[in-house]
């Protein structure tokens, strides 16, 4: 079933506005800073940066550092006040429950969303969510997670290769591809669970259990939290395409499009399922009430056999003693006679009428 989120929310009352202060799970994990320099002919990876080597990096190449650790607020401070970064965007990007948004400042545009990964239990389908945030500047891009492991590599591997575009153009092409890759995790996602629904639709029709309702309440919420990160997400990329920073060169503008209308594929994925939820949620119940109906139609028809034969034996059963058939010589099985003709008849009658 649904688990509760073991995130724990920090008050922040009387403190400034800009304070930086984590907001999310305990994390114990060592920081990892990792840093990608690149141009048209080379790059150059570094999997263990030194914040201390800031100001050697080259700054005639693109950049992408990638800091998994944003419980670590004075790492995250540290990088952000070298590159400029406002501190209501620090803010921000350390409270993990932050709505989705993208906000644009004169040196940067900041943008924050949710990364998901699916888990599987064997029964229940259990999204985890975890705040991705991207601080897009000149010719460097930093992005925050909250912990290791992400669903970049298959951009770090393009970024090898000098013949892909992400090669050739900046630091905004580099963005746009990682909020692609992400949201085409969300399609990913939904197929999962038009799998999982399909597959509980045939076992309802087969014999419904109290298991499959769980399984149908269970996607209900994961549908509810869905919507909850991806429309947010919508409206802060729309943010992106209205914006006139010099940032984004125009000719990206197109890319950034074609990720909104990934989003919009995403919401509409989104609805669909949340219909066919709650249809499945009908046809559950509507399941349980006819093999309750056809429960009650067997024991009515038991029921009506049995009446009449229970009135003769009631009849037979009193203790009068001037009975005159009683002491006839057939009369036993006459009566069983007539009983069992009476039960062929009726059967015969229900299975006429197609009770049976």
């Amino acid at each position: 079933m649904k688990k509760k989120s073991n995130k724990k929310r920090i008050s922040k009352k009387g403190l400034p506005p800009g304070s930086s202060v984590y907001i999310g799970k305990e994390r114990s994990h060592e920081t990892g800073i990792e840093l990608i320099s690149y141009d048209c002919e080379s790059v150059h990876v570094d999997k263990q940066f030194d914040l201390n080597n800031l100001s050697t990096i080259d700054p005639t190449k693109n950049h992408w550092f990638n800091i998994n650790a944003i419980h670590e607020v004075d790492v995250v401070d540290q990088i952000c006040k070298y590159f400029g970064v406002h501190p209501l965007t620090i803010e921000d990007l350390l409270n993990t429950f932050q709505r989705p948004k993208s906000d644009e400042f004169d040196n940067y545009i900041f943008f924050t969303l949710k990364m998901l990964e699916l888990k599987h239990d064997g029964v229940f389908l259990n999204v985890d969510d975890e705040q991705v945030s991207f601080i897009l500047g000149k010719n460097f891009v930093l992005s925050f997670q909250e912990k290791p492991g992400d669903v970049f590599d298959l951009i770090r591997d393009r970024l090898e290769d000098k013949t892909k575009k992400v090669r050739q153009k900046g630091a905004d092409y580099l963005t746009f591809a990682l909020l692609d890759v992400i949201v085409d995790t969300y399609l990913e996602l939904l197929e999962s669970f038009n799998a999982k629904t399909e597959d509980t639709e045939l076992k309802i029709l087969e014999t419904p259990k109290d298991e499959h309702l769980q399984i149908i309440q269970d996607i209900k919420y994961e549908l509810i939290n869905l919507r909850k990160h991806i429309y947010p997400t919508k409206e802060a990329v729309y943010k992106i395409l209205r914006s006139d920073s010099g940032l984004i060169n125009k000719d990206n503008f197109k890319y950034f499009n074609d990720l909104q209308d990934h989003i919009e594929q995403v919401i509409e994925n989104v609805d669909i399922m949340r219909e066919l939820n709650a249809n499945q949620r009908d046809m559950y119940l509507s399941m349980i009430s006819l093999k309750t109906n056809k429960v009650m139609e067997f024991l009515t028809i038991i029921t009506s056999i049995f009446i009449p034969i229970t009135f003769i034996v009631g009849v037979y059963g009193m203790n009068f003693e001037h009975m005159p058939e009683l002491k006839y010589e057939y009369a036993y099985p006459i009566t069983w006679g007539v009983m069992i003709v009476m039960v062929v008849s009726m059967v015969l009658w229900f299975k006429k009428r197609k009770w049976l």
